[in-house]
C-alpha cells in the first residue's frame, strides 16, 4: 500500500530536533460519528511540533485532517490525552472560524480582534490594507462574492501573528492576482519566522514545503518521506 511504501523508506532527520517543543500531542484520542459509524481520527497518538520547523502530514482522504488542525488550534478538544501548546497557534490559514456572515467585513475584523485580544482598530486597518477590499469592508459578508470573502478571511488569518501556522492542502488559491502577490509576500515573511504544519492527502501539495514528514495511518503518526512520484494515498 501507498502508506507502507513511504514508511518503509522513512529516515529520521535532524535540524529542528534541538529546538524547543511548541505543540505536543500526548496520547491523544479523537473520533467522531459519521454515516457509517464512529470514525477514529487519533488513537493514543503522540506528536511533537518544534519551534521553527516545517512538518508535513500525509493523511488519506476522510482521515480527519480538519479535525486534527482544530485540535492543534484549540478549536476542538480531544476525547482523551492532552494537547500542550507553548506558543501562539494560528487558525488554519484561510479558515472561516470565528467569522460571522451577518456582520460586515469591518465588524468581523473587530470581532476576531476581540477574540484574540488584539487592538481592534490596528487589526482592522491591517486587514483593510492587505485585503484591498475598500468600501466592500462595509458590506455584510453574505452579500460579498466567494472570492471577496476568501480575501477577507485570508487577510485576517495572516493578521494573527503566530508561532505555528496551520495549513490544509497547501496554500489557498486566490483569484485576485494583486492580492495573491501581496498576501504571498506577507505569508513568506510569516513562515520564515515561525513553525509550519501542513496536512494533505496529496504529496504534491506538501512537497514544496519540504521539512519533516509524518504519515497519519490507523490513528497514529508514522515517520515518512516524500515519494519520488506524486502519488495519491489510497486507504489508511
Amino acid at each position: 500500500m501507498f502508506f507502507r511504501r513511504i514508511e518503509a523508506k522513512a529516515k529520521v532527520s535532524g535540524g529542528a530536533r534541538d529546538a524547543s517543543p511548541l505543540v505536543m500531542l500526548d496520547a491523544v484520542s479523537k473520533s467522531f460519528n459519521h454515516a457509517h459509524g464512529r470514525h477514529i481520527v487519533l488513537d493514543r497518538a503522540d506528536l511533537v511540533i518544534r519551534s521553527g520547523e516545517v512538518h508535513c502530514i500525509l493523511a488519506a482522504p476522510g482521515a480527519g485532517k480538519t479535525t486534527l488542525l482544530n485540535l492543534m488550534a484549540g478549536a476542538e478538544q480531544p476525547d482523551a490525552g492532552r494537547v500542550v501548546r507553548r506558543g501562539r497557534v494560528s487558525v488554519p490559514l484561510g479558515s472561516a472560524a470565528g467569522v460571522i456572515p451577518d456582520l460586515t467585513g469591518r465588524e468581523n475584523c473587530r470581532h476576531v480582534a476581540a477574540m484574540y485580544g488584539f487592538d481592534r482598530y490596528g487589526f482592522e486597518a491591517y486587514v483593510q490594507w492587505l485585503s484591498a477590499l475598500g468600501p466592500l469592508m462595509d458590506l455584510q459578508l453574505r452579500n460579498c462574492s466567494a472570492s471577496q470573502r476568501a480575501q477577507l478571511v485570508f487577510a485576517m488569518t495572516l493578521g494573527l501573528e503566530a508561532d505555528l501556522y496551520l495549513l490544509e492542502d497547501g496554500l489557498p488559491m486566490m483569484r485576485d492576482a494583486a492580492f495573491a502577490a501581496r498576501a504571498g509576500r506577507v505569508l513568506r515573511e510569516r513562515l520564515s519566522q515561525a513553525a509550519v504544519l501542513v496536512i494533505s492527502s496529496q504529496p504534491k501539495a506538501l512537497k514544496p514545503f519540504g521539512g519533516r514528514v509524518s504519515v497519519l495511518r490507523a490513528g497514529k503518526f508514522h515517520p515518512g518521506i516524500f515519494p519520488s512520484k506524486a502519488e495519491a494515498p489510497h486507504g489508511r
